[in-house]
C-alpha cells in the first residue's frame, strides 16, 4: 500500500542530499577559480598567456620584416622604425625601402602593447649610431660598432605576462633573470661605448645569449621584454 508519509520523507531526504552535493560542487568551483587567479599578482595566467602571445607574435613579425629587408639589400644599421619620415626626416629622400613600417620597406603594421601588459609602448633600439648602440652579450660578434643589435623592447611588464613570455619562448627559467646593471631602453638616449657584459648600459646579458627574453632591469627594476630583430 502506498504510504504518503514515507514518500514525503524519502523525497525530502533526496532533496537535502542533492542540495548538499550542489553546495560542495559550488565550493570546489569557487576554490578553483580563486586558485587560478593566483600566481604572483597581476592578471591571471590564462590572460597573461594570451597577452604574451600577442607581444611575441608582433616581435616575430617585425623580425621577419627586418630579415626580408636585409636580404633585399638594406643594411642592419639602415633599418628605420619611424613611419612618418624618410631617412631621418629629410624631405628630399624619397627612398622608403629602409622603413620597416612602410609598404615600400618592411610592410609591417605598427602596434601598441596590449592594454593589460603593463607596458605603454614599444621602443625600437636601432643600430644607426656611429659609436653608440645596444647589444646582447654573446649574440653575434659583440664588436664595438659592427656588433650592434636592432631590438624592440617593452618596459614595465606585468610579472605574469613576463613569465608567460619566457615560457612561450621556451626559456629554461620562466621567472625573469636580473640584469646586474640597468640597460638603457630609451631609444632617444643611445648608450655610448664598447659592449661589456657587466658594465655597459646597452648590453642585455642576464638571460645569456638569448635573442629574446623578459628580464628584470636590475633588482627591483621594471620588467623588460626585449626581442632582437637583426643581430650582428
Amino acid at each position: 500500500m502506498f504510504n504518503t508519509k514515507d514518500f514525503l520523507k524519502d523525497t525530502q531526504g533526496n532533496a537535502l542530499f542533492l542540495i548538499l552535493i550542489a553546495v560542495a560542487l559550488f565550493a570546489a568551483l569557487s576554490y578553483a577559480v580563486t586558485q587560478s587567479g593566483r600566481g604572483g599578482g597581476g592578471i591571471d595566467r590564462e590572460q597573461a598567456a594570451i597577452t604574451a602571445a600577442e607581444m611575441t607574435q608582433y616581435a616575430a613579425g617585425l623580425r621577419t620584416a627586418a630579415m626580408r629587408m636585409t636580404i633585399t639589400g638594406v643594411n642592419e644599421d639602415q633599418l628605420d622604425f619611424d613611419p612618418t619620415d624618410n631617412e631621418g626626416g629629410s624631405p628630399s629622400d624619397t627612398d622608403n625601402t629602409d622603413d620597416v613600417f612602410l609598404s615600400e620597406g618592411g610592410g609591417a603594421i605598427q602596434q601598441d602593447p596590449p592594454g593589460n601588459s603593463g607596458a605603454t609602448d614599444y621602443g625600437y633600439l636601432d643600430a644607426t649610431h656611429a659609436t653608440d648602440g645596444w647589444y646582447v652579450w654573446g649574440l653575434g660578434s659583440d664588436a664595438v660598432t659592427s656588433g650592434r643589435e636592432v631590438i624592440v623592447v617593452a618596459s614595465g611588464l606585468d610579472l605574469n605576462v613576463c613569465r608567460e613570455i619566457n615560457r612561450g619562448l621556451g626559456l629554461a627559467n620562466a621567472d625573469p633573470e636580473t640584469e646586474a646593471n640597468a640597460v638603457t631602453v630609451d631609444p632617444t638616449t643611445p648608450v655610448t661605448g664598447a659592449p661589456n657584459n657587466s658594465t655597459h648600459a646597452g648590453t642585455f646579458n642576464a638571460a645569456g645569449a638569448e635573442p629574446f627574453a623578459c628580464i628584470e632591469n636590475v633588482a627591483d627594476g621594471p620588467l623588460v621584454y626585449y626581442h632582437v630583430l637583426a643581430e650582428q
